[in-house]
């Protein structure tokens, strides 16, 4: 028995599935969110939370997230929106070590200007070209803040703190400067130093996030309304 197992005939399950749906969850059923967690974490292997679960051949096997795996930073999130709600300390410190381990994994996909690189521009398997993305970008600033948050509720103290704390006001002065482009009125993504034209939701992400002023957020939103939303659907 797994928390969410994909929708398909066997017991494939995929922690991003859980996180997002726990994103919501945490508004109406601490007990789930927290056996959630409690489930991810107990699957975990040197406190590196897996990508997935399932039955393959002879018996279950575990993915674990690569270091460019974004489901390390919702973990993060989602960990802190469950504190935020339920101000379960037992639990937080439980989790603490995964989440920490999972800020350091991240944080080794930053590069240049303190932008955060990787293959995929967005989400899931689009492409196989690295470069600075703003969807794991805002991820990650949003991230940093969440962990300076569970680290003082949990009162946990370390040199490292304030270097996240500049860390993350830093790549969000470096989000605006490098990855928006005025022509679109959009935050892109770059490929091997071109930029790609393609507009991507994981954008979205930022004005959500507050990491752009209101006069940028809205012509994002505005952009994204134009390019991404079929007036036929809604």
């Amino acid at each position: 028995v797994v928390p969410m197992p994909c929708p398909a005939e066997y017991n494939f399950f995929f922690t991003h599935d859980l996180l997002m749906t726990n994103l919501g969850a945490v508004n109406y059923d601490l007990d789930r969110v927290k056996d959630n967690l409690l489930y991810v974490a107990s699957h975990a292997k040197d406190n590196i939370i897996p990508h997935a679960y399932y039955w393959k051949d002879d018996g279950f096997k575990t993915e674990y997230c690569t270091p460019a795996n974004w489901n390390h930073l919702w973990f993060v999130l989602v960990s802190a929106s469950y504190l935020r709600h339920s101000q379960d300390k037992s639990t937080g410190k439980t989790l603490l070590p995964l989440i920490t381990k999972s800020i350091k994994e991240v944080l080794t996909q930053k590069k240049h200007e303190n932008l955060m690189y990787a293959y995929r521009p967005d989400w899931w398997d689009i492409g196989w070209n690295e470069g600075p993305r703003t969807y794991i970008t805002a991820l990650t600033i949003r991230a940093l803040r969440d962990y300076l948050f569970t680290c003082s509720f949990l009162e946990k103290r370390s040199a490292k703190l304030r270097t996240y704390e500049v860390l993350a006001d830093s790549m969000q002065a470096s989000l605006q400067k490098r990855l928006w482009d005025e022509t679109a009125k959009y935050l892109v993504n770059y490929n091997s130093g071109t930029k790609d034209s393609h507009y991507y939701m994981g954008s979205l992400l930022a004005p959500v996030f507050h990491l752009l002023d209101s006069i940028r957020s809205a012509q994002l939103v505005q952009t994204a309304s134009r390019e991404l939303v079929d007036t036929r659907i809604g």
